[in-house]
């Protein structure tokens, strides 16, 4: 992955791009030039170039939204890459080409188009790659551990990765598509993760979906006790806290904080008190907020459904108005044309 610090250098033929979503841009034509830029870009890596080819090029593009990093490089040469273990949760995928990886010790896996793993914390990694298209995620382990129910890396549900490849085929394709999709979002212009909420959605989302992809430890862990119940003030502080903050990209774990408790005893205390999940009822909140906003917004001024529905997280309108539609029984863009009596501005 990326050395975030190297983004947009221009001494090592960085291109800075701005925007809410951080991006740069890296290129080479040589191969000279490429091992210097790779060995800048990637942390603690050495690099070989086996075959630089007729057509040589190297090529990277890497964007940063919050916690989120990812990049996409074209590799235009077959060579071999050696990585030391990196610090947080790695994901890689193959959008176009083949590769083999392998671990000291370990059996090599080859990957072709699709194919996806992650780097298990605390191992060195070796790449011998072909021409191709390979693409890299990373999360911090404190959200991994956050959508395990985990409050510190102490607690006993603080996630441990056992494996580098998914549980199965299924889930393999599953996060490929998942990776596919980061990977246009984070590419496109005016993209709805300039929302910080749409960020903080996709970020949870992408933290409980490695949950279920690859081998961890939260996966074998022995079923506990439920936690005793909580008691009514701690509920009304964390239903207070996020009617205050629900246009900000808040967590389950910084509500629990504030509520004084667990968040495993949190979502139970919501399943029984409110009939669905916290992150549930801020999504519930949040549609609320939606429907004020469009019942006070007027089409004269340039207000849209696209914008009000992006200002309070929902980045995918069809959902967003189909939840919309359930909830109050008109699409959303009927509310924006019809409501009467809005404050006009001056």
């Amino acid at each position: 992955m990326p050395d975030e610090r190297s983004s947009g250098d221009a001494g090592t033929g960085g291109t800075p791009m701005t925007g809410p979503i951080r991006r740069a841009a890296f290129a080479a034509s040589a191969p000279d030039r490429a091992e210097t830029l790779i060995k800048h870009l990637y942390v603690d890596n050495r690099v070989r170039i086996d075959d630089p080819g007729d057509a040589f090029n190297f090529g990277l593009v890497s964007a940063a939204a919050g916690p989120l990093g990812f990049n996409r490089g074209h590799w235009g040469f077959t060579g071999h890459i050696r990585m030391e273990p990196l610090p947080m949760f790695s994901a890689m995928v193959a959008l176009a080409g083949s590769l083999t990886v392998g671990r000291p010790g370990r059996h090599d896996h080859a990957f072709t188009a699709g194919g996806v793993w992650i780097a298990e914390p605390g191992e060195p990694m070796e790449f011998s790659f072909r021409p191709g298209v390979y693409a890299g995620l990373t999360l911090p382990m404190s959200v991994i551990d956050e959508a395990a129910g985990a409050r510190s890396p102490s607690d006993a549900t603080a996630v441990r990765f056992l494996g580098t490849v998914p549980v199965d085929a299924a889930a393999g394709h599953y996060w490929s598509q998942l990776m596919r999709l980061v990977n246009h979002q984070t590419s496109t212009v005016a993209s709805p993760l300039d929302s910080v909420l749409v960020r903080d959605h996709l970020v949870g989302s992408l933290a409980r979906a490695a949950l279920i992809t690859f081998p961890n430890t939260v996966m074998t862990t022995a079923y506990v006790a439920p936690p005793a119940g909580i008691g009514p003030a701690s509920l009304h502080r964390a239903v207070d806290y996020m009617h205050a903050h629900a246009a900000e990209p808040i967590t389950v774990a910084q509500v629990a904080d504030v509520a004084g408790i667990s968040i495993r005893a949190l979502q139970q205390a919501f399943i029984r008190h409110h009939g669905r999940t916290p992150t549930a009822y801020l999504r519930h909140l949040r549609l609320e907020r939606a429907h004020l906003d469009l019942r006070a917004a007027d089409p004269a001024y340039g207000d849209s459904v696209t914008a009000i529905a992006r200002r309070w997280g929902f980045a995918h309108l069809s959902k967003f108005s189909a939840a919309y539609r359930d909830r109050y029984g008109v699409s959303p863009s009927i509310t924006l044309r019809t409501t009467p009596n809005r404050h006009r501005r001056p």
